[in-house]
């Protein structure tokens, strides 16, 4: 009988209805040039937590005909997923190799989590390779292109343990934006979202709120 799909049991189909972002367009403009240029590269997104990595991803899929990536299919999934229920040895990297295969036969833009996640799930005591370090080869190739996320001290911590694997990433930085930027954005995503014209003291409070009691994350996401 035909195998069903691994992308079915492993992904989402990020193409569906994709919330959207906002005053991000240089960061959008970058990535899809990284994705769509002569040599196309995998990307990774380095920011804290909560200045907005995977609105930028779905942000690019609901933008993803007009950025010159056609109706390219994204899957998304995570480390964790791509293992999940393998406990026979060589299991989970036949599931990762029938999902590059599809992947790479629909050329299609994988959005694969957390870096740090990926290079330590799939680790045992027998075997030394995690998920990153299974994918590496191909996302050096070209041959399945792949955007992922970390954090700043994620990424040091990616270095000092496969100081190699950063090579098959062009790495895009991410900073929360200034106060006015940020007023903007929680704008148009109160009269977007929920139909809510905010007074300008409002996003003012918030913004205070934030930085007051909020410190560990970044703008927008907490706001």
């Amino acid at each position: 009988p035909e195998e069903k799909p691994v992308r079915a049991e492993v992904c989402d189909d990020l193409t569906i209805n994709p919330p959207q972002a906002y005053e991000i367009d240089d960061e959008l403009a970058r990535v899809a040039e990284i994705l769509t240029g002569r040599r196309p590269r995998s990307v990774l997104l380095v920011g804290p937590p909560g200045v907005g990595k995977t609105a930028l991803v779905l942000e690019l899929v609901r933008q993803r005909e007009a950025l010159g990536l056609g109706r390219t299919p994204v899957w998304g999934t995570s480390g964790a997923r791509l293992v999940a229920g393998m406990s026979g040895f060589g299991a989970w990297q036949e599931r990762c190799g029938r999902l590059w295969r599809e992947a790479s036969k629909e050329r299609a833009l994988l959005h694969l989590g957390n870096l740090l996640e990926l290079v330590e799930v799939g680790r045992s005591v027998l075997n030394a390779q995690g998920v990153a370090s299974f994918f590496r080869p191909y996302l050096v190739r070209g041959d399945l292109l792949a955007i992922v996320e970390c954090t700043p001290e994620q990424r040091r911590i990616v270095e000092r343990k496969e100081p190699q694997l950063l090579e098959a990433f062009v790495q895009v930085e991410l900073t929360s934006p200034e106060p006015a930027t940020l007023r903007r954005i929680l704008a148009r995503a109160g009269e977007d979202t929920q139909g809510l014209s905010v007074e300008e003291e409002a996003l003012r409070a918030i913004e205070r709120l934030h930085l007051r009691y909020a410190t560990y994350s970044a703008n927008p996401g907490r706001p």
